[in-house]
C-alpha cells in the first residue's frame, strides 16, 4: 500500500511538471521574449538627413525616397496641400520595378491651415484627443490626413504612441466610398500626430494585412451573397474589428509593433531647410 502511495505520488508530480512546461505566455502581455519561442531577425535602415530622421526594419521596405512636393492646389477639389515633405517606402515587384508601399508626410501646420481650413478640425480633433489621453475620437472619423476620396469604413487597434518630438495616435482602417468588407488589398496602419510644439503634422500611411482576413472582393463574395452582407453589414463589420483589437500585434504583416518602433524613431527637426534641396534617395 505504502508502494503504491509513492508511486501516485511521483505520478501526480510529474504531472504537474508536464503541465508547467507546456505554458507559453503572449509575450505582448508582460513585455519579455519566452524561452523557445524563434527570433526573429531584424534588420534596421537609418534614415537621416537634415531635417528628419527615422528608422524601419526591411520587412516593412527595401528603400525611401524623399521628396519635396510644391504646393498642390488639385490635390483634392476644395482639399489642397501646402508643400511638405513627402518620404515613399517602396519595395521590388516584378523584377527590377519598384512599387510604394507606404508613405510618410510632414506638413507645416500653420500653411497647412492656410491652404485648406477644413484641416483646423482634423487638427483639433488630435489635439483633443493627445491632451485627453483619450482613443476614442471626438467626431465619428478619427483624425486623418491627408483628405481621401472616401469615407473610414472602421478604425481598431487605436493606441497612442509618442515619437522623438512629438505624440499621436496610431490606428487600422479602410476608406471605401460604398458598402464594403474589410480586405487586406484596402486595410492600412496609420499614424497621425504633431510635433511637441505644435508646427509640424506627422502622417504615415503603411499597407497592412491580417490572416484571417480575405485578400480581395472576389474572395470574400464566393460564398456569401452581396445581399446577404449589405443586410447584415454591421454584424460583418463589427466582427473584423473585433478580430483586429484581440489579435496580438505580431500576427499582422508586417508587425504592428514594428510599425509602432518606426514612429517612435521619428524626429523631426527643422524640416523648412529640406524645402530647398532637391529630391533624394535612400536604400
Amino acid at each position: 500500500m505504502r508502494l503504491f502511495c509513492y508511486l501516485l505520488l511521483i505520478l501526480l508530480l510529474l504531472v504537474m511538471i508536464g503541465c508547467n512546461g507546456s505554458t507559453v505566455e503572449d509575450p505582448q502581455l508582460n513585455g519579455e521574449v519566452q524561452s523557445g519561442q524563434q527570433e526573429v531577425d531584424i534588420e534596421w535602415v537609418s534614415v537621416a538627413q537634415e531635417g528628419i530622421s527615422f528608422q524601419f526594419d526591411k520587412l516593412i521596405a527595401d528603400s525611401v525616397n524623399i521628396s519635396i512636393m510644391a504646393p498642390d492646389q488639385d490635390f483634392f477639389e476644395e482639399h489642397p496641400l501646402p508643400g511638405h515633405l513627402h518620404i515613399s517606402f517602396n519595395k521590388p515587384s516584378n523584377g527590377d520595378n519598384i512599387s510604394i508601399f507606404g508613405q510618410l508626410n510632414v506638413y507645416p501646420v500653420d500653411q497647412l491651415l492656410q491652404f485648406d481650413p477644413e484641416a483646423g478640425f482634423v487638427i483639433d480633433n488630435l489635439v483633443g484627443m493627445l491632451d485627453s489621453g483619450s482613443t476614442e475620437a471626438l467626431e465619428w472619423e478619427m483624425p486623418f490626413l491627408p483628405f481621401q476620396y472616401a469615407g473610414q469604413l472602421f478604425n481598431s487597434n487605436v493606441k497612442i504612441v509618442s515619437f522623438k518630438n512629438g505624440k499621436g495616435i496610431r490606428y487600422l482602417t479602410q476608406h471605401v466610398q460604398d458598402v464594403a468588407p474589410l480586405l487586406n488589398t484596402s486595410l492600412v496602419y496609420t499614424f497621425q500626430g504633431l510635433t511637441a510644439d505644435r508646427l509640424y503634422y506627422v502622417s504615415l500611411i503603411m499597407p497592412v494585412n491580417h490572416p484571417e482576413l480575405t485578400d480581395t472582393w472576389d474572395e470574400f463574395f464566393a460564398d456569401i451573397e452581396y445581399s446577404d452582407f449589405y443586410e447584415n453589414f454591421e454584424v460583418y463589420i463589427a466582427n473584423d474589428r473585433n478580430l483586429l483589437n484581440n489579435s496580438p500585434d505580431s500576427l499582422f504583416n508586417p508587425p504592428l509593433t514594428l510599425l509602432d518602433q518606426l514612429v517612435e524613431s521619428i524626429m523631426v527637426d527643422n524640416p523648412d531647410f529640406l524645402l530647398e534641396n532637391e529630391d533624394m534617395s535612400v536604400g
